[in-house]
């Protein structure tokens, strides 16, 4: 029993300490989305083809020393007609939906890229999405890993809802009053 106690609490504090991510990813509001979904919920701008959504992410190495990161996109849920693209480090050109499912893939010249974190520092992913003129839903999974170590990696997966744009807006309440009345 004397040696069993200290090869148990030995297996529990090592399990515990290679469970924990390198990798926290936070929102615009600083809300942890780490391993976890972001939705978002917009309309479709057909007549403007230069409009896009953002969606930027803030990645902290949790970590005191540095690490090189790389991020890669996966498309889980393709929206046709619509593109979509990102920055880490080097902003990419625009991908079509269903063009790519894993941008960048290891054999891609863009796969080279990285984005150094110092410990406890933290970076942007800018993430963009462009639906023209497409409605429907369409999904992403961002995951930023290490480089000398990809199975040391966090993720978000991105959700968009894109409905069909309605026009302006009208003011359906409008109260109208004259001061002085002349009368």
């Amino acid at each position: 029993m004397k040696k069993f106690l200290p090869i148990f609490i030995l297996a529990v504090c090592s399990y515990s300490a290679t469970g924990q991510t390198t990798f926290q990813i936070l929102d615009h509001n600083g809300t942890d989305v780490t391993n976890g979904q972001y939705d978002f919920s917009g309309p479709n701008s057909p007549s403007d083809p230069y409009f896009k959504y953002e969606i930027d992410f803030e990645v902290k190495n949790l970590k005191s020393v540095t690490i090189t990161t790389k991020v890669k996109r996966m498309e889980t849920m393709s929206l046709v007609g619509s593109a979509h693209y990102h920055c880490w480090g080097v902003c990419y050109t625009d991908i079509n939906a269903g063009a790519d499912y894993m941008f960048p893939e290891s054999g891609d010249p863009e796969f080279l890229d990285f984005v150094d974190l110092n410990g406890s520092a933290q970076s942007t992913l800018n993430t963009y999405f462009k639906p023209k003129s497409a409605v429907g839903d369409a999904s992403f999974r961002w995951v930023v890993f290490d480089d000398s170590n990809p199975s040391d990696s966090a993720f978000v997966d991105v959700v968009y809802d894109i409905r069909a744009f309605t026009g302006v807006n009208e003011n359906d309440n409008v109260k109208m009053a004259l001061y002085p009345n002349p009368a």
